[in-house]
């Protein structure tokens, strides 16, 4: 993760804050921590950084100091576009403003800009992922909505103590962003199964599969048997990972 802007790409969807209370919360929160804000204008042509000084969600303003001197406020101010960008908990902030106004607040030069609509929350996996063999893939039962004791499968495309990515058909169920689905029941060779429930984090289009999308998602409430389950089949994957490397190596 890196201090400068993340270009846009459909990818950058799924790290992405909507609705106007959700974003002012956010930013509510870099004002009252102090955090740093480094402010990018004119495709990072230039930069200068700064503090959050007030968020008002009811007029959908933003209020950024701007500690450069009168050049950079006035570039600041006739700026292309502004992207944002600053870190929270080790989480990367970034979002893009526009129509810069230079005003003064409680004596500091200070630009107001419209609320911006979306935020992106890009954060360091914590966990590795691991991939299931080809030849033995692991298997998310996921139970379809309104059909009791029914299940259908989705191969398991990656997978980590933290969640894991399902390769899903529309045909099969029907999945959107921050749901959370459950009772799954997660075959894993070797090993059995077990029962976990899953929060949607992201969908995006799988372009092997007509029509197929890769669903990622992460654990809820994970229980210490399944836990140490699936700790063994991801210690399995990285030892037949070391010994494929190296055999291939030789």
């Amino acid at each position: 993760i890196t201090p400068f802007p993340e270009a846009e790409s459909p990818a950058l969807e799924r790290f992405a804050l909507h609705g106007r209370d959700a974003v002012a919360a956010l930013l509510g929160e870099l004002r009252l921590r102090g955090s740093l804000v480094t402010v990018y204008y004119d495709s990072a042509a230039g930069f200068t950084v700064g503090n959050v000084l007030d968020v008002d969600a009811t007029r959908g303003m933003v209020v950024l100091d701007c500690a450069g001197d009168a050049d950079v406020q006035h570039s600041v101010a006739v700026a292309r576009d502004i992207v944002v960008v600053a870190f929270l908990d080790g989480t990367k902030i970034q979002f893009a403003l526009e129509g810069a106004e230079p005003v003064e607040h409680q004596g500091r030069a200070a630009f107001r800009l419209r609320l911006p609509s979306r935020v992106l929350r890009i954060q360091r996996r914590s966990a590795p992922r691991r991939s299931p063999f080809g030849g033995r893939p692991a298997i998310c039962r996921v139970p379809v909505p309104g059909s009791a004791g029914q299940y259908e499968p989705a191969r398991v495309l990656d997978i980590s103590l933290g969640g894991l990515a399902v390769l899903a058909t529309p045909r099969l169920f029907d999945l959107s962003r921050d749901q959370v689905v459950g009772p799954c029941h997660l075959d894993l060779p070797e090993l059995g199964q077990i029962g976990v429930s899953l929060r949607v984090r992201y969908m995006e289009a799988w372009p092997t599969e007509v029509g197929g999308r890769r669903c990622g998602c992460e654990f809820v409430e994970l229980g210490d048997g399944a836990r140490r389950s699936l700790q063994r089949y991801l210690d399995r994957l990285e030892e037949a990972k070391r010994v494929g490397g190296h055999a291939h190596a030789a």
